[in-house]
C-alpha cells in the first residue's frame, strides 16, 4: 500500500491476512497495512497492491485469474480513496499473473455499480 502524509512523504506499508481459526473473523492485508499507516501518521492512499492465490469472492460469486480485495476491504477503500485509485492485483504463483485496475472498475465487477467521488 502506497501513502503518503501531509508533508507529501511517501511510503510503503505492507499486510498479511491472518485468520486465527477456521470458522472465525479474519484480519486483511489491506486493513493492517491502512491501519499501519494512519498509525505513523500517513492519510491519504495512493495506490493498493494485493498478491495472493485467486478465490471465488465471497460477495459477487466471481472467480478472478488474480487475487482481488473482499468485500470489507473494497467498502474500507472506497471510503478512504477514490474511484481512480490503482489497484494492482497479482496471483502469486507460476504462471504469474498482473493485472491493473482502478478501484472503480473493481467495485462495478463485485458490486455493479461506479464509484461517483474522485
Amino acid at each position: 500500500m502506497l501513502v503518503q502524509r501531509a508533508d507529501g512523504k511517501r511510503k510503503i506499508f505492507t499486510g498479511a491476512n491472518w485468520k486465527p481459526t477456521k470458522n472465525g473473523p479474519k484480519l486483511c492485508a489491506e486493513r493492517a497495512a491502512w491501519r499501519a499507516a494512519l498509525a505513523n501518521g500517513f492519510t491519504k492512499l495512493l495506490a493498493v497492491c494485493v498478491s495472493g492465490e485467486p478465490q471465488p469472492d465471497t460477495h459477487s460469486g466471481i472467480v478472478t485469474c488474480t487475487l482481488h480485495p473482499c468485500k470489507g476491504c473494497r467498502q474500507m477503500l472506497e471510503r478512504i480513496c477514490g474511484g481512480d485509485t490503482v489497484v494492482l492485483t497479482v496471483r502469486k504463483s507460476s504462471p504469474w499473473v498482473v493485472e491493473k485496475h482502478t478501484l472503480g472498475e473493481l467495485l462495478e465487477l463485485h458490486n455493479g455499480h461506479r464509484v461517483c467521488r474522485a
